[in-house]
């Protein structure tokens, strides 16, 4: 009598198909995309910075976004004078 082995996972070199983002984690990518277009404005990059450092964990995983708001608001500075 043959018996059946248990199934072991995906063959070897085979690689299982990526999982699409919900609904919510595209919202939230799409958000974040649009932050990075406000924040070339000093109103926007204020809000951002404002937020960000609130945040510590966000302000790691958005560190560019973080630095382009830092930016706008020392050129902003720096018209002002």
């Amino acid at each position: 009598m043959h018996q059946q082995l248990p199934s072991i996972g995906p063959i070897h070199g085979q690689l299982a198909a990526p999982v699409p983002p919900d609904r919510h984690e595209l919202a939230e990518e799409m958000a974040w995309v649009h932050l990075y277009r406000a924040v070339r404005q000093p109103p926007g990059a204020a809000e951002v910075v404002k937020y960000l450092n609130s945040n510590p964990e966000a302000r790691s995983r958005h560190e560019a976004l973080y630095l382009i708001a830092c930016e706008t608001l020392h050129a902003k500075a720096l018209a002002d004078e």
